[in-house]
């Protein structure tokens, strides 16, 4: 078979397999490096013999040297200037005591126990230096820990890889015969200076390009990629192994700079690196052989427990001293320190290197380095979570809800949800008004854009694991849903749906809610006016003659919005109460016109003319063209003289009657038909069917009793008039 094709089926079947494997992994909810060792084992030479490395020659270290740089730079966009402020100073002394204290303290432990020379015993201790994004992120996301001991594993694991290069190169370089100690140490600041500089232009650069919007956005993720790796080829060329510090500032310069285009440009980046993870763990593992770690004795295994529990508290002790963290913030940052995939790449070229240079000790490097990889990410990987919450500093899971919208009926709203389920609400809108009224309630509330890529890091603290979208805006809102329904600690994701709207699930876009519930502002000019208002009913139904819309149930866990009420004692439920008399509210008296005679057409204009004069906005043509195109009275006569002809209208924020009075009766009908004597013109606003309803409701119970009709009919003013209306609609008994 040609080689090329070897080489391509080794690089095809290595990706594939890492795929699945980290697929399986997450399915049975283990560290994915431990099914990657495993499986590169099983697959490679020593095993069915499947994946190959050998077959890529040379270009297995070009494989290695991209896949770590893309890594390592979606580890820089991960970085939050937030964070590290937090700690910053044990953040520091991490990447410098720490660093020191773990090489040396590993360097010093592989001497008395296997009398190496001094310089195979820097060289090994320098690749166990490391921890690694690509263990510690998702451990972290998985166990979620206290934030500042979050943010100081999380800043260590992503700068440490960068630095923990350069400490290895140092000493291989120390003890090679081609260079000197003197130039070992110009090289070394010479690969911070090229990474740092190269870093910083990389960034800049990135961030014109996506300020000038010179890149369209269907190509941006693949031109920052390709940035990253320019950035990594250049520093390189200038200075070996310095491109991944320059790949990481790269990245968290441009995190830093436009965060609002972070959030694409992440998943795509985390995409390729899991990608990587998978792809690079099986080619470096499938070159393992399962007896080089038994060559070692009882001596392999003590050196590995002597890392984990001797050299990890003593760097994390001395680079703490000073500082505030507390003893258990301490012994859970000594616990943690899985090494990752730069660690198995760097023990595996190197070994390859020395071992061309008939290094002796060019196995025990890999072998040392692997060992400490399997057992940091299986023991500390698995009981991580169990450490945390024995110290008590692991964070329960969140509960707290996200709701975008801070009207008044979104506010009150968040306040008996916070106030009665004990969860955290936090409001989001882009209105500072709004906002600003919220704030001014005593509520959470938050002036910012809900489809922000950059929220969800502003809200890190907010413990959001539901989000409920409530503007008047259903394209917002499902936008809303679909958006926050990407991120992993989100739990539900719901959205306000007017009465057209669908309310079962779209494709990611939540679930639809309360379409028998108005817009949003609606409800919340009718709280403010005293004519609505979101209540708690314990154990059971309200009893009242208005009219009321479950919202949702309370339970221990929180509150479960869209739910129907069970009635049942006990239980405690969320309810919109409206005020019943729509028909009082919606009639005044200047709405209120008298006619000595009249068709349909022209009553209906002058009505119209009347309300736009009440709501100015109304677009009273639009109306007229739509009753005109067919019969205005079809289906609306309710019998004793009386029609309803009605229509909505988006521009209204609450409903309108006008009503025509004609005691000669309306012209042009059918002298064997009732004449018509009364006309309300019932506007709704669009999406408002209960109070739609409630007013139809109110004029056929005025239309069944003949002596109200009469009053109102032969009322010889619009106030007189209006006055027969409200008793009606109140239910009082008709005057003698």
């Amino acid at each position: 078979m040609p080689h090329d094709i070897q080489a391509l089926q080794t690089l095809v079947l290595a990706a594939s397999a890492g795929v699945f494997l980290i697929v399986l992994a997450r399915r049975l909810a283990i560290p994915s490096i431990v099914a990657l060792l495993l499986g590169g084992l099983a697959l490679g030479p020593h095993g069915v013999g499947v994946i190959l490395p050998e077959n890529l020659g040379h270009g297995l270290r070009s494989v290695i040297a991209c896949a770590v740089a893309v890594i390592l730079f979606e580890g820089g966009l991960t970085l939050d200037l937030r964070g590290y402020r937090s700690a910053s100073r044990v953040i520091r002394r991490l990447l410098t005591v720490g660093l020191l204290a773990t090489w040396l303290l590993t360097a010093g432990i592989i001497w008395l126990l296997f009398r190496f020379p001094p310089a195979a015993c820097l060289q090994a201790g320098s690749l166990v230096i490391v921890t690694g994004p690509t263990v510690i992120g998702p451990l972290l996301k998985r166990i979620r820990i206290h934030h500042r001991v979050h943010n100081i594993l999380h800043w260590e694991s992503v700068l440490i890889d960068a630095f923990g290069v350069f400490a290895a190169v140092l000493c291989f370089e120390w003890v090679s015969p081609d260079v000197g100690s003197s130039a070992a140490v110009a090289q070394f600041a010479g690969r911070i200076a090229a990474g740092a500089g190269l870093g910083l232009l990389g960034g800049f650069v990135a961030e014109l390009v996506l300020r000038r919007g010179w890149i369209p956005d269907d190509l941006v993720n693949l031109a920052v990629l390709a940035v990253a790796l320019t950035v990594f080829t250049l520093s390189e060329s200038i200075l070996g192994e310095s491109g991944l510090l320059a790949v990481v500032i790269a990245g968290f310069t441009l995190a830093v700079r436009v965060p609002g285009r972070l959030r694409e440009i992440r998943e795509f980046k985390a995409q390729l690196t899991d990608l990587f993870i998978g792809l690079l763990f099986l080619l470096l593992a499938a070159n393992l052989d399962p007896a080089q770690f038994l060559r070692h004795g009882w001596r392999l295994p003590v050196l590995v427990v002597a890392v984990m529990f001797i050299v990890r508290p003593v760097s994390i002790v001395l680079s703490s001293l000073g500082s505030d963290l507390t003893l258990r913030e301490r012994a859970l940052l000594s616990w943690i320190a899985p090494r990752g995939i730069v660690a198995a790449s760097m023990g595996s070229l190197f070994a390859l290197v020395l071992e061309e240079r008939g290094f002796p000790e060019a196995e025990f490097l890999e072998t040392f380095t692997y060992s400490v990889i399997a057992a940091t990410v299986v023991l500390q990987g698995f009981s991580a979570g169990v450490v945390a919450q024995a110290l008590h500093l692991r964070r329960p899971d969140p509960r707290g809800w996200l709701i975008v919208g801070a009207n008044r009926f979104a506010c009150d709203l968040a306040r008996l949800v916070a106030s009665e389920a004990k969860v955290p609400v936090t409001l989001v809108d882009s209105n500072a008004r709004l906002v600003e009224d919220a704030q001014a309630r005593g509520l959470d509330a938050l002036r910012a854009d809900a489809l922000s890529p950059d929220l969800p890091n502003r809200l890190e603290d907010h413990e959001v694991a539901h989000v409920l979208a409530l503007t008047d805006n259903e394209d917002l809102n499902t936008l809303v849903c679909q958006r926050w329904g990407r991120e992993t600690s989100i739990v539900s994701v719901f959205r306000w749906v007017a009465g057209s709207g669908a309310p079962g699930r779209g494709a990611g876009a939540g679930r639809g809610i309360w379409s028998g519930v108005p817009k949003p502002s609606i409800i919340s000019s009718e709280i403010a006016a005293g004519h609505a208002q979101v209540l708690i009913v314990r154990g059971g139904l309200p009893r009242s003659g208005d009219a009321f819309t479950c919202l949702g149930e309370l339970t221990e866990r929180g509150v479960v919005f869209g739910t129907a009420a069970s009635g049942e004692s006990g239980t405690a439920t969320l309810w919109l109460r409206r005020q019943a008399d729509f028909l009082r509210r919606a009639t005044r008296p200047e709405l209120i016109v008298r006619f000595e005679r009249g068709d349909i057409r022209a009553v209906l204009r002058e009505l119209l003319s009347r309300a736009a004069l009440a709501e100015p906005g109304l677009p009273c043509d639009e109306i007229m063209r739509e009753f005109l195109r067919t019969d205005p009275l079809a289906g609306t006569v309710l019998g004793n003289g009386i029609a309803v002809p009605h229509t909505g209208a988006r521009a209204l924020t609450r409903p309108l009657c006008a009503v025509a009075q004609i005691p000669a009766g309306l012209d042009g009908r059918p002298d064997d038909e009732e004449p018509l004597r009364l006309i309300f013109l019932l506007i709704h606003p669009a999406g408002d069917p209960t109070g739609h309803l409630s007013m139809l409701a109110d004029v056929a119970r005025l239309a069944r009793t003949p002596g109200r009709v009469e009053a109102i009919t032969n009322a010889s003013t619009a106030e007189e008039a209006f006055e027969h209306i409200v008793s009606a609609a109140r239910g009082a008994p008709e005057a003698e």
